[in-house]
């Protein structure tokens, strides 16, 4: 039985699944059947912009500002999510979005009912995404299927490790749930692990870099640039701050940090500002340690400095997919090319390094 899914911390978590569930169900603007018959995936694979700019004119200039201002928030994120997956296709051609007035506009107003960026997401692009005949696509193809539906997959694991790090982040170490909250963590973790495996088994680097990345480029609106949705997104970034991150003053681990928060969902971007007030699990045990909670209760101690050992294995074997995918697309392509999210695979490499200090430190 899982102690993590009935706790308070765990009750924000399920609220955003719930509404991204909701959100999925909804197509605000009438904009289902031009996924559905596959009339946009083939706009937005032609060889030029053509066919792509001849559908925004046809479905998107039409829509008036008086329908965005009547939705509500929920509806606006769907809508949101249909008009940027328009904005990635233009935006595969180098098409400016400045140069299509309306539909910049009608991004920055949905952006101003949702308090997000103005831009495509992983939670617009996977978790609010429909699942099936519904699915918003840009190939329409079962590769693209399995990546956008990784990204749910991956954030129901997310959310439970989340919410037991939160848990145990200012919690006494001899706390008798302490150990099974981490062990809880960890098993969950490995359900985002295999996610991202499966899309390693399934989708070439080939594939991704010729057939998926052109439409995962950034976007600039109203002259801010913003990245694209991707797995940089997923709030995998609150685990590294749970563990290690909130007192890191690493340069470009802060400014990745920082540029992924800021893609996060209001109700997760709150959650960041609370984890920020307290001191990581590696300040905190560490201090506890300090303060001679080993000698009290050795026995205890050990243990749960031997479940946060195992936690951060298996962060790393998490990260260790993620950095081989990177790195075999990144040979794909130009010398000094970026992911998705605007950071080369040194980041990776960071984050990597900085988990396995967060390991030795935490032994016995």
């Amino acid at each position: 039985m899982s102690i993590i899914k009935k706790a308070p911390a765990y009750v924000l978590y399920k609220m955003g699944k719930l509404l991204d569930q909701n959100t999925a169900t909804l197509d605000p603007l009438g904009l289902d059947q031009y996924f559905v018959s596959g009339s946009f995936s083939e706009a937005a694979m032609a060889t030029d912009s053509a066919p792509i700019l001849a559908l925004v004119a046809r479905v998107v200039v039409p829509i008036r500002v008086t329908i965005i201002d009547n939705l509500d928030e929920v509806e606006a994120m769907a809508a949101a999510r249909d008009l940027n997956m328009f904005a990635s296709a233009v935006t595969r051609f180098g098409v400016s979005l400045h140069q299509l007035p309306h539909l910049e506009e009608l991004l920055l107003l949905l952006a101003e009912k949702t308090c997000e960026v103005p831009t495509d997401t992983v939670f617009g692009y996977g978790t609010r995404n429909p699942k099936g005949q519904r699915q918003r696509s840009f190939t329409k193809s079962e590769e693209e299927s399995l990546f956008i539906d990784s990204f749910s997959s991956g954030m129901n694991g997310l959310m439970v490790t989340l919410a037991g790090l939160e848990m145990i982040q200012d919690m006494n170490i001899t706390h008798p749930r302490f150990v099974q909250i981490v062990r809880e963590a960890s098993q969950y973790l490995r359900t985002m692990e295999e996610a991202i495996l499966a899309v390693r088994q399934k989708i070439t680097p080939e594939f991704f870099t010729n057939r998926m990345r052109p439409f995962f480029d950034p976007k600039v609106l109203q002259g801010n640039t913003y990245f694209a949705a991707g797995g940089a997104q997923m709030p995998v970034t609150m685990i590294d701050l749970l563990l290690w991150g909130v007192e890191d003053g690493d340069r470009a681990y802060v400014g990745y940090r920082n540029e992924n928060v800021r893609y996060l969902p209001r109700s997760y971007r709150s959650k960041v500002e609370t984890i920020m007030t307290k001191p990581s699990i590696l300040r905190s045990v560490a201090g506890q340690l300090d303060a001679g909670v080993m000698e009290k209760s050795p026995d205890a101690v050990k243990e749960a400095l031997i479940a946060l050992r195992e936690f951060a294995d298996q962060m790393i074997r998490f990260r260790g997919p993620h950095l081989g995918i990177a790195k075999a697309n990144m040979r794909m392509r130009t010398e000094g090319s970026v992911g998705s999210g605007g950071y080369t695979v040194s980041i990776l490499e960071y984050l990597i390094k900085a988990t396995k200090h967060f390991k030795v430190s935490m032994a016995c």
